[in-house]
């Protein structure tokens, strides 16, 4: 796979959230495995001006996790309710701050990125 971009010199990489939940985890993205390497692969073979990755975090119990709204018989798991006025999709359990699931997924290779 070649790989280039028009000005390399003033390039970043941004990586989003290639965590372990998202990877092989509760909310598993399918065929999420196969990406891993070619993020690698990118990162990698070009010098980047800057390289970023975020990680998305939750604390337990979090307002959009389904398993917080249980006294709402409307609740399903990707449906939108509303809390305090406000829309708010409903995910599983994920990311839980300090947790494996919250961890970049072990097969990115996360090394001195800025």
């Amino acid at each position: 796979m070649a790989i280039s971009t028009p000005n390399a010199k003033r390039a970043a990489l941004l990586i989003v959230d290639v965590q372990t939940d998202y990877v092989s985890g509760s909310m598993a993205v399918p065929e999420a495995k196969a990406i891993v390497p070619l993020v690698n692969k990118v990162k990698k073979n070009v010098k980047w001006t800057n390289v970023i990755l975020t990680q998305d975090s939750h604390p337990p119990g979090h307002v959009s996790f389904l398993d917080s709204h249980s006294e709402n018989p409307k609740a399903r798991e990707t449906e939108m309710i509303t809390v305090d006025g406000c829309p708010q999709k409903l995910w599983p359990i994920h990311c839980i701050t300090g947790s494996a699931g919250e961890k970049f997924h072990e097969g990115l290779e996360v090394g001195t990125e800025k």
